[in-house]
């Protein structure tokens, strides 16, 4: 697991403004205990954009970590109703594209 977590910081690093996959960093994180980085990782994810699926599961791995699992789990939650809302918008145009054939 050290190894993957070298990894995402050497990703960070290369591209700070990377949320793709950072929700994963953010489980290894939270497996380890490592409150600090994932605090960072909370942070930064926040600042570049709060409406992101893997900053809602960021976020809510880090309050987790730091307060109440009821909490983390609202936060993840949110995360899976924009990722869902999301999808559904991307998927309208092709449902109108089949029915008007």
């Amino acid at each position: 697991m050290d190894e993957a977590i070298d990894s995402f910081d050497q990703l960070t690093e290369e591209d700070p403004f990377r949320l793709d996959d950072m929700d994963l960093y953010s489980n290894m994180l939270y497996v380890k205990g490592e409150k600090y980085y994932l605090q960072v990782l909370a942070n930064k994810a926040f600042e570049i954009d709060k409406y992101r699926v893997e900053t809602c599961c960021i976020v809510g791995k880090h309050i987790g970590l730091v307060k109440k699992k009821c909490v983390n789990h609202s936060s993840i939650r949110v995360g899976i109703q924009i990722n869902f809302i999301h999808f559904r918008k991307l998927a309208q145009p092709e449902e109108r594209a089949s029915q008007g054939n």
